[in-house]
């Protein structure tokens, strides 16, 4: 059983940025004591990428475990994704009236658990929603709460019956305010950050801005390594892989933990809205059977060799989770 299925909220408590510089202060420390240690140990054996790769290992665990990246930063890492990925601010401004009854629901919908992450959750966040082109049709959460949809979801939305439409919109949509709300991405991308910092030309380069002196590093300058609030992702495809791999366990865990916190938010909205009177567990099975209905089409770059959705639990196993806590949360009701 899980230990993230409590039925008072605290699944969904937003992480919160106030001790986040204290933490990046406390990382920045520790990258540089070890990066100290390292390369005093590598003048001794000769192995400075053995070095350097041990530092990493324990930063990217650090990173995995610890908010250290602060709010402003992971808004600048959400808008240079939205740039990469072509993301804009409006769809099909001359869309159909379709169409546009299915974008007014995605933004009612997403209106609603703003209202409650703030009101209960304490979110730091002010959700926006943005489109895309492309073949998937699921919603994402990029850093800094915008919620990407893309132009191939609101098709299919528009072509399914209301009641289905409705729940499958409402579900996805605490789904991904649930990741919002944990900051799951920021973590992940802390641990992309460390990988792209800590490299042989990086740590030369900051030495010999020290004249070689160890000791003359420092936590500053360290830092700098991770080019923290102007990070850009520049892996390739293999390289990306690879590091999704190393973290499946990680995704999975938020993927579990996400799940209970949208049913915390359903119930709740339940109380002053019909609309998501609905079990989650029911509104599973739509979103299971929608994806064998959909159109099959070649996802393209990096999603064509791996994705996060490849490390997702199991879904007998997620909808076990989900039937388990919804049937806890019903129990607890006033």
């Amino acid at each position: 059983m899980l230990d993230l299925l409590d039925t008072n909220g605290r699944a969904c408590a937003a992480a919160s940025d106030t001790g986040t510089l204290g933490n990046l202060k406390m990382f920045a420390t520790v990258s540089a004591e070890l990066s100290k240690m390292a390369l005093t140990q590598s003048m001794s054996t000769g192995d400075f990428n053995g070095a350097l790769n041990d530092v990493k290992s324990k930063m990217q665990h650090l990173a995995l475990q610890t908010l250290w990246l602060p709010m402003e930063s992971e808004q600048l890492i959400g808008t240079a994704l939205l740039k990469s990925d072509s993301v804009t601010s409006d769809a099909r401004k001359n869309a159909s009236p379709q169409l546009m009854a299915v974008k007014n629901e995605i933004q009612q919908a997403l209106d609603d658990y703003t209202k409650l992450a703030s009101a209960k959750y304490d979110s730091p966040y002010t959700f926006q929603i943005l489109y895309m082109k492309g073949v998937e049709l699921t919603m994402a959460m990029y850093p800094g709460g915008y919620l990407v949809v893309p132009e191939n979801l609101l098709s299919f939305l528009a072509q399914m019956p209301a009641q289905e439409r409705s729940m499958l919109i409402r579900y996805q949509m605490g789904h991904e305010v649930a990741h919002a709300l944990r900051r799951h991405k920021t973590k992940w991308h802390q641990f992309r950050m460390v990988d792209a910092g800590f490299k042989t030309e990086n740590m030369t380069s900051l030495l010999a801005a020290n004249k070689g002196l160890i000791s003359a590093l420092n936590p500053q300058n360290v830092i700098k390594l991770f080019d923290v609030g102007n990070y850009v992702i520049k892996e390739g495809v293999k390289k990306h892989c690879e590091l999704l791999d190393a973290v499946a366990l990680l995704h999975e865990r938020q993927e579990l933990e996400a799940d209970v916190c949208s049913v915390h938010m359903l119930s709740e909205l339940a109380r002053q809205d019909s609309r998501y009177a609905f079990s989650p567990v029911v509104a599973m099975d739509v979103y299971e059977r929608s994806k064998k209905r959909a159109p099959q089409q070649a996802a393209k770059g990096k999603r064509a060799a791996c994705s996060a959705d490849m490390n997702h639990p199991d879904s007998a196993e997620r909808r076990q989770n989900i039937a388990m806590f919804y049937d806890a949360v019903k129990r607890r009701a006033p």
